[in-house]
């Protein structure tokens, strides 16, 4: 299974594969309640990046890939609130 990196810039929530191996699964994001404010589906792509259109403040990226899931803790800055 590949190694993945989820991280945040601003608004934006990446997952990149460190070894460059395609991913291929799904993402979610939560806002600190537990509910679910996003969610994507990986289709072979190394590098992942998607907007979230909430408000500043952590939220939980979850990524299952490959049979593998991975979960961290992201600061989003929002422009738009």
């Amino acid at each position: 299974a590949p190694q993945i990196a989820i991280f945040s810039h601003n608004n934006k929530v990446m997952i990149r594969s460190i070894d460059n191996q395609p991913l291929d699964g799904e993402v979610k994001v939560y806002n600190m309640l537990g509910q679910v404010v996003n969610e994507n589906i990986i289709n072979n792509l190394s590098t992942f990046e998607m907007t979230l259109d909430a408000p500043s403040g952590y939220y939980i990226v979850r990524a299952v890939t490959q049979g593998q899931v991975v979960t961290r803790k992201i600061f989003i800055q929002s422009v738009g609130f």
